[in-house]
C-alpha cells in the first residue's frame, strides 16, 4: 500500500523540522557570558537566603520551584539580574519573592546560577 501524498509531505516536514532544530542547537551554543560576579559568595548567599527551601540542584533542596540544574533557555547575564530582582517582569503569573540584595550581591548569585547551568 503506497502512503498518501500529504501524509508523505508532513512525515518530510516533521523529519526536516527535527534536523533543523538539532543543528540549530549545534551551530548556536549557549551565550556567552560576561564573567561578573563570584560564583563562591553567591552560592553561600543563595545558602543564606534561603533559596534551596523552594529549589532543588542536583537533587537536594525543595521543589516549589524549578530545579536550577535543569537547562535554562539561553538568557545573558542582565536578563537573570532582571528577572531575580523582578520575576513579574518575564512570568505574570510567578509566585516567586523579589530578590532584594545588593548590585554586587546580585552578580554573584547568578554567577553562582549560572555555573549550576554549566554556563561560565
Amino acid at each position: 500500500m503506497k502512503m498518501p501524498r500529504h501524509l508523505m509531505m508532513f512525515s518530510l516536514a516533521v523529519v526536516f523540522a527535527i534536523m533543523v532544530q538539532g543543528a540549530w542547537a549545534q551551530v548556536h551554543p549557549p551565550i556567552p557570558q560576561k564573567l561578573r560576579g563570584d560564583p563562591a559568595k553567591g552560592e553561600r548567599l543563595y545558602r543564606f537566603r534561603g533559596c534551596q527551601t523552594c529549589h532543588g540542584a542536583n537533587g537536594k533542596g525543595g521543589n516549589l520551584g524549578p530545579d536550577l540544574t535543569r537547562p535554562w533557555p539561553r538568557r545573558d547575564f542582565s536578563w537573570y539580574q532582571t528577572y531575580l530582582a523582578n520575576p513579574r517582569s518575564y512570568v505574570s503569573t510567578s509566585i516567586k519573592p523579589p530578590t532584594r540584595i545588593s548590585s554586587k550581591e546580585m552578580e554573584d548569585l547568578v554567577a553562582y546560577l549560572l555555573r549550576l547551568k554549566g554556563r561560565r
